[in-house]
Parts: structure tokens; C-alpha cells; sequence
């Protein structure tokens, strides 16, 4: 597996899933996201976001988001728990919006 930087929202969020629990995979992160988002994203498209050749649709945007920025916030906040407890106003105000789904 190549080595992450954490230099865009992706890389981010993919970090922090896999160093959440050791024994997690790239896999196991996907399938989660699917569950939750109810798609079925692969782990290619993954990639190509992660490389910037497409971009994520909102829904996933904002799933990746919402996982990603706490805990960026938190690495660079260092326990200031007025920072960190303004995350999900934060969320709230920088999500993308979703479009309703067709049904």
C-alpha cells in the first residue's frame, strides 16, 4: 500500500479510518461507506478521487468530510476542546449540498 500524506480531503479521511482500528483495511473502510451511504463505491474510484482524476459526488464528499475534519481538527488543536467543539456547526456550514435522490 502506498504511503498517505494527508494533503487533500481523501488521503485524509482515509487515514484516519485505517489508523482508527489496526486490523482495518482500504476494504472494510469502503464497504462501511457504502452501508452508511447506501452506493456501492469501489475501491478504484476511491483511488481516483484520492489522485484528483474525478471528484467525489456530494453525499460522499460530505461523508468523507464529516470523518476527515474532526479529526484534522483535533491533530492540529491538541486537546483545545473550545476548537473542537464547534465541529459539527463547522460541518454544518462547509458541506456540500446533496441533491435529492430520484426515486
Amino acid at each position: 500500500m502506498k504511503e498517505r500524506q494527508e494533503d487533500n480531503l481523501v488521503s485524509t479521511w482515509l487515514i484516519q479510518e485505517l489508523s482508527e482500528r489496526p486490523t482495518r483495511t482500504l476494504s472494510d473502510v469502503v464497504d462501511e461507506m457504502n452501508v452508511a451511504l447506501t452506493r456501492n463505491y469501489r475501491i478504484s474510484r476511491i483511488a481516483e478521487w484520492e489522485r484528483g482524476s474525478r471528484h467525489p459526488d456530494p453525499v460522499a464528499h460530505n461523508y468523507m468530510l464529516s470523518r476527515a475534519l474532526p479529526y484534522a481538527v483535533q491533530s492540529a488543536c491538541s486537546n483545545n476542546k473550545q476548537l473542537c467543539d464547534v465541529i459539527p456547526e463547522l460541518l454544518e456550514k462547509i458541506s456540500i449540498p446533496v441533491p435529492a435522490r430520484r426515486q
